[in-house]
């Protein structure tokens, strides 16, 4: 009877389907001095539905990663998706992921906040939209994180994904105006972001993988730069295809 049963559950949820994964867009993105407060805002240019998720990728010459806060206006969890902080150049870049389960309206704002900040210390953030990413605590599959000087840097997971179907997401801070940046295949190139000096500029990628692997992504800079990144993966929305697993 247990073996009938097990056989029975294994072929239910081989036939759930599994809702399609997404890039809804960037909706916010800006960079800034650090002021007093350590925080930065930026305000969203687009609703955003329940059943979404949010991600906050942010880069910044601040002095450490420790109790960073993401917070909306109504009350989104955000938890992290992956930091990596550099200690020869104090710069860091993390990215911080939110299951919607509260909408917020266009014109609502995200605050990113660090612990410290300090003269000269800028921030660069950006607000991406994704659907069909299974939106419970335990979905991030792999990670990766480097920091050096090279005109193309490389960010791989370490190790090959569990799941077949992963959203892979890049963030990488780099000293310089990135002029003709660009993603290998089969990474597609997010926006860039760069102070108005730009002595701190971000960019990012991603892409939805298709069976397990060891995902990475490789950053063409045009000329050799200091850089710092970070890679994560989050597993697709593939138990409920309702993007709340």
């Amino acid at each position: 009877m247990r073996v009938q049963a097990a056989v029975a559950i294994a072929l239910l949820l081989s036939g759930v389907p599994t809702r399609a994964q997404q890039f809804l867009g960037e909706i916010a993105a800006g960079c800034t001095a650090l002021p007093a407060s350590h925080v930065q805002t930026l305000t969203l240019s687009a609703d955003v539905t329940r059943g979404s998720t949010l991600i906050v990728a942010a880069v910044a010459d601040a002095d450490s990663l420790a109790n960073l806060i993401v917070s909306d206006a109504v009350g989104n969890y955000f938890t992290p998706m992956g930091g990596y902080r550099d200690p020869q150049r104090k710069r860091v870049a993390v990215a911080m992921r939110s299951p919607i389960k509260l909408p917020l309206s266009a014109g609502s704002n995200i605050n990113i906040q660090y612990w410290m900040g300090g003269s000269g210390e800028s921030s660069c953030a950006a607000v991406y939209v994704f659907r069909g990413v299974a939106a419970t605590r335990a979905v991030l599959d792999r990670v990766g994180y480097g920091a050096g000087t090279s005109a193309a840097p490389t960010l791989r997971a370490m190790g090959t994904t569990v799941a077949s179907s992963d959203l892979v997401l890049a963030v990488l801070a780099y000293d310089g105006s990135p002029g003709a940046a660009t993603f290998v295949a089969p990474a597609t190139a997010l926006g860039t972001h760069c102070t108005g000096d730009s002595a701190l500029c971000m960019n990012g990628a991603y892409f939805f993988t298709a069976a397990a692997s060891t995902p990475a992504v490789t950053t063409n800079l045009g000329a050799s730069r200091n850089w710092v990144g970070l890679l994560g993966t989050i597993y697709a929305d593939v138990l409920f295809a309702d993007d709340f697993d």
